[in-house]
């Protein structure tokens, strides 16, 4: 999972939102499940206990999902940090979940193609919070790695 942490998730309730999503994801995985998370802002940052890949276990899961809770929204928004870290992990994410509101430089989409690996498929899920996101770039993200856009309506709250 890579998570914008930005100063523009402060807008509305898109940072409530995107911190819902995370945790109904996480909640979602079988217990034999592996993840690893990702918050992004000018940098990025990961929770305090992680240290490599989790299991997703109760107690795990409890355990980042606190420290999620605990996010605040600050600086710029530059993915390209935390996606370089997600290519870098041993083994290879087989999908990335990218929880963002889409307010990204316009040239993280060739950012993102120089850093997918060759002969490994690295799924992105592009998942964008408010109506400021550049969908067309988001969509780009998903087709380009097989993976699927996808809005979440904020106006009903997160």
């Amino acid at each position: 999972y890579i998570m914008d942490i930005s100063a523009s998730m402060l807008q509305g309730t898109r940072l409530d939102a995107a911190v819902t999503e995370l945790i109904s994801s996480l909640r979602k995985l079988p217990n034999f499940s592996q993840f690893y998370v990702l918050f992004y802002s000018t940098n990025f940052t990961e929770p305090p206990s992680q240290n490599g890949w989790n299991t997703a276990r109760r107690s795990t899961l409890n355990r980042i999902i606190n420290e999620v809770h605990r996010v605040q929204a600050h600086g710029g928004t530059l993915p390209a940090p935390a996606f370089e870290k997600a290519m870098e992990l041993s083994p290879l994410p087989d999908v990335i979940f990218f929880l963002t509101d889409g307010q990204i430089p316009k040239t993280f989409i060739d950012e993102l193609r120089t850093m997918l690996p060759s002969g490994k498929r690295i799924v992105v899920h592009a998942v964008a919070f408010g109506s400021g996101a550049d969908i067309d770039q988001m969509k780009e993200i998903a087709k380009l790695t097989g993976g699927q856009y996808k809005s979440v309506d904020l106006s009903s709250g997160p």
